[in-house]
C-alpha cells in the first residue's frame, strides 16, 4: 500500500474509536513541514508525521516538529510504518531511540498515544 492508503486506514480506524482527526495533507493553506495529521483523543492531542518504512524526513518537517516539541514536549512525533506494513513505530526525533511499536491498528496506536505522554 502507499504512504496515503496506510495512513487513511489507520485514521479511519483512530476515528471509529473515538478520536477527532485534522487532516492537513495537501492543503493550499499548509506551510511546508507541518504534519500530516492533528489527532485529539481523550488523553493525548498532537500532531504525527506518517511514513513508510523507506519515506524520507524533510530537514523542514525535522525543524517544525522540533519546534513543536520544544513548545510542548510529546505533542508532535513520527510515526514510520514497517516494512510489512504489520507494525508501526513512534519517534520524537528521526533517528533517535523510538518511543513506542505496536501493531499496525488504530485501537493500537490509540492506546500507544494515550500512555507515553
Amino acid at each position: 500500500m502507499t504512504e496515503p492508503q496506510l495512513t487513511n486506514r489507520l485514521m479511519k480506524q483512530l476515528k471509529d474509536h473515538g478520536a477527532l482527526i485534522f487532516s492537513a495533507v495537501g492543503s493550499k493553506m499548509q506551510p511546508n513541514g507541518w504534519p500530516d495529521r492533528y489527532v485529539h483523543t481523550h488523553k493525548w492531542r498532537g500532531w504525527l508525521e506518517f511514513k513508510v518504512w523507506d519515506g524520507c524526513i524533510s530537514k523542514i518537517q525535522e525543524f517544525v516538529i522540533e519546534q513543536l516539541n520544544a513548545r510542548q514536549r510529546g505533542s508532535a512525533w513520527f510515526v514510520r510504518f514497517s516494512q510489512d506494513e504489520k507494525t508501526i513505530t513512534i519517534y520524537e526525533r528521526e533517528g533517535m531511540q523510538p518511543l513506542a511499536s505496536c501493531k499496525n491498528s488504530g485501537v493500537e496506536l490509540l492506546a500507544v498515544l494515550n500512555s507515553i505522554r
